[in-house]
């Protein structure tokens, strides 16, 4: 759950969009630098799950305790080696520009190589508004 930033190393990690009011949502995530996530079998991916990390979250805003990790549209960034390729994979709901410009500033995704996809795990039962910074 850190502040987006610029122009720092590729990212990769876990992320959510939960409510944020005002019809809002905000961005919340878990990301390690790519260097610093082991390539294993051709890729990085961060090794915490959503289910691993929701309890800090919910710890960190009060406001979600009791809703289940899969409440709230989620996804993931990985790396691929074969291709050089980065996998953002994402909810269905996710997959506008609004929502996928938020994850590739603040992960400094490099754009050129992302491929952005949906994912049949990231299904969630809520929506949320568009994103906080997207004015």
């Amino acid at each position: 759950m850190k502040e987006r930033t610029k122009g720092n190393a590729p990212r990769l990690g876990i992320f959510w969009f939960v409510p944020a009011g005002e019809g809002r949502s905000r961005f919340v995530e878990l990301s390690e630098t790519a260097d610093h996530v082991p390539l294993v079998g051709g890729f990085r991916t961060l090794e915490t799950g959503h289910v691993d990390h929701w309890r800090a979250v919910k710890r960190a805003d009060p406001s979600l305790k009791g809703v289940p990790y899969e409440a709230y549209p989620r996804g993931r960034a990985n790396y691929r080696e074969a291709d050089d390729a980065w996998l953002l994979l994402a909810d269905r709901k996710l997959l506008r520009t609004e929502f996928v410009e938020i994850v590739l500033e603040a992960w400094a995704l490099p754009r050129d190589r992302v491929r952005i996809m949906s994912d049949p795990h990231y299904r969630s039962t809520r929506d949320v508004g568009a994103p906080w910074g997207m004015e």
